[in-house]
């Protein structure tokens, strides 16, 4: 995706839900929006907590565990179905 189609897909995004990362950084562009995030090994760091509330996001997450921040980690699907579901059921009517 081109930065622009990046930027136009998060701006318009009713929710959104992913793996902890640099790739959550389009968030900037997002409105007040559910977030749910999947940590790997530990609860969110203060600065990621900070950028979603000064946003107006309702961050949702869930911790993994994984031996360390690098590792791949096993997803407990039905418990991230029920979590992104909850975050849904709060999400704003979509952008027109």
């Amino acid at each position: 995706m081109s930065t622009r189609e990046q930027i136009e897909t998060f701006r318009t995004a009713s929710a959104v839900a992913g793996t902890y990362g640099a790739g959550l950084a389009w968030l900037l562009f997002s409105g007040r929006i559910p977030v749910v995030v999947l940590y790997p090994n530990k609860p969110p760091n203060t600065h990621f907590l900070t950028q979603t509330a000064c946003l107006g996001q309702r961050h949702h997450y869930l911790v993994h565990g994984a031996p360390d921040e690098y590792s791949d980690f096993d997803a407990d699907v039905p418990r991230i179905v029920s979590v992104v579901e909850a975050a849904l059921a709060e999400a704003p009517e979509p952008a027109q």
